[in-house]
């Protein structure tokens, strides 16, 4: 299937047509370049559950009246200067890396870094990576190996403490360019403009942090129009857990159901959905090959080339996975398979 262009449409259970180039498919010449839409399972097995879960998603929920955004989901993350920040805090410190016979300061190289967001989530990317690598690490902080759970946290929150810092100057010297992620803004306004309520929700900075970063990225006129706003501070579990979702719920005075959640990882995604909230997922270079699986729409930006709008989200007009070119809207799948190579 991977030497062809195809392109299918179905309208519920219509006859689908193709219109391609070069196919030998018996199926197809039998059928007169007509395919029934009962023929999609048989010959896109995988595709078709998948995206019948995300329909599924995406006829069973509430009407919309709130809009609820994760931090990734807003902002274009700098990644590689909060890997720099890390760094820094290490060599600041002193940090040893575990069982190393050189002596060497812990360094994370970019695929390091990109593997540890993804593994990590929305929790400590420092707790991750010394209860993965082991806590066998000299340092300044503990002046020398932290052994006991009081020692181990101290390790984690002065580094932490150290990197918000450096990052944070990063930031007001300018080093440091905020961006939100296309099409964001223009879908925050429609929401205000539609009535939703709106939340921005995230578990990896503290409340200091997050409104500062907001003040940046969307102004103060727009961050003051948001009607809630939490951070790791405001809740004791981090995602996956769902507790910061279902506390901007209760905060808007709205059901889970009737929020759509914004999500740029499995890790978020979860947490919103188990706290009973539609998500859409605007992957990341660092998430684009994670399943998303539950998500009514998983695409790599709000804004071109998809374009959506709040009406849309409040109408929930679309399931959609843009990494497949298959799309089930309320009348019609489908279905556009590139060549590769």
């Amino acid at each position: 299937w991977q030497q062809f262009d195809i392109s299918f449409v179905c309208v519920k259970q219509e006859p689908m047509r193709a219109t391609h180039k070069n196919m030998n498919l018996q199926t197809m010449r039998s059928n007169g370049g007509s395919m029934h839409g009962s023929m999609v399972p048989r010959l896109f097995p995988s595709l078709s559950k998948q995206m019948c879960r995300r329909r599924q998603c995406m006829t069973s929920a509430a009407p919309m009246k709130a809009l609820v955004l994760d931090l990734g989901g807003i902002l274009i993350e700098p990644g590689e200067h909060h890997r720099q920040a890390y760094n820094e805090a290490f060599h600041k410190f002193e940090v040893l890396q575990a069982h190393s016979p050189t002596a060497r300061i812990v360094n994370w190289s970019e695929g390091f870094y990109a593997e540890l967001e993804n593994r990590s989530g929305s929790g400590s990317k420092l707790q991750y990576y010394f209860e993965a690598q082991g806590w066998d690490v000299p340092n300044k902080i503990t002046k020398g190996v932290p052994k006991t759970p009081e020692e181990k946290q101290r390790l984690v929150s002065e580094l932490m403490a150290y990197k918000t810092q450096r990052f944070q100057r990063m930031m007001e010297s300018g080093e440091v360019e905020l961006e939100p992620r296309p099409g964001v803004v223009r879908v925050i306004d429609e929401a205000v403009d539609l009535g939703l309520k709106l939340a921005v929700c995230t578990t990896s900075k503290a409340r200091d942090s997050l409104l500062s970063t907001l003040h940046m990225l969307l102004g103060e006129e727009r961050t003051a129009k948001l009607d809630c706003v939490l951070a790791g501070d405001d809740v004791p579990k981090k995602k996956p857990d769902p507790e910061v979702y279902k506390k901007a719920a209760a905060t808007l005075g709205v059901q889970p159901s009737e929020c759509v959640c914004i999500e740029d990882s499995t890790t978020g995604m979860q947490a919103a959905l188990q706290a009973g909230m539609r998500v859409i997922v605007t992957y990341t270079d660092a998430t684009k090959t994670q399943a998303f699986e539950g998500a009514e729409r998983v695409i790599s930006a709000l804004g071109y080339p998809n374009n959506v709008t709040a009406l849309e989200l409040k109408q929930q007009r679309l399931a959609q996975d843009d990494r497949i070119h298959m799309d089930v809207s309320d009348s019609a799948i489908q279905f556009l398979m590139n060549p590769r190579g």
